[in-house]
């Protein structure tokens, strides 16, 4: 039995019949090809992740300061207290620590004479970085009237000047831009 196979290089003979296998040298070439294209198309994957989140925290706050200026618009009702659903005076979204690890928002309605009602944080994705334009405050916020929606300029000390919010990742950046009647993502 012995006699009947012969081995030439990667072919095996044996009663006439031939049997083809790869060699190690073709499958180490093989391995390196696939690994240089999981390295290439990883490194798109990231980028797109990356721009994905940054386009969602943007939408979030864009989206947050469209539903703070629609609920002082409908004067929608609040619960100031256990007994009496009552419209506040005004509507706010603050936007707090920014620039820092610890980013948060949160939308609170104010009625004087009553304690403010407050909404609960949402916290804001860690590594995105989000800078307002002054981007020398670490916080602010925007306040709007019930019922004309209008931003209260001279009430909000840190409001009044901010025109957009910056957020960015990396190399990604995107802008919330904000006007008199709605804010943007772009």
């Amino acid at each position: 039995m012995a006699k009947d196979i012969l081995k030439t290089g990667s072919n095996l003979i044996r009663q006439g019949k031939k049997y083809k296998a790869f060699t190690l040298l073709e499958l180490i070439i093989v391995m390196a090809i696939v690994g240089i294209f999981a390295a290439m198309s990883w490194r798109s994957f990231v980028k797109t992740r990356t721009h994905a989140e940054v386009e969602a925290v943007c939408s979030e706050i864009a989206a947050a300061i469209n539903q703070t200026r629609s609920y002082a618009l409908t004067g929608k009702k609040m619960l100031f207290n256990a007994s009496e659903n009552l419209v506040p005076d005004y509507f706010n979204l603050i936007i707090e620590n920014a620039g820092t690890n610890d980013q948060k928002y949160r939308i609170f309605a104010e009625r004087s004479g009553f304690p403010t009602f407050y909404m609960p944080y949402t916290y804001i994705k860690k590594g995105i970085t989000v800078q307002l334009n002054p981007g020398s405050l670490s916080g602010a916020y925007f306040k709007y009237s019930v019922p004309a929606g209008d931003k209260d300029l001279n009430g909000g000390a840190n409001s009044h000047n901010i025109t957009n919010v910056v957020i960015s990742k990396n190399s990604i950046i995107k802008t919330v831009d904000i006007s008199k009647y709605r804010a943007v993502c772009r």
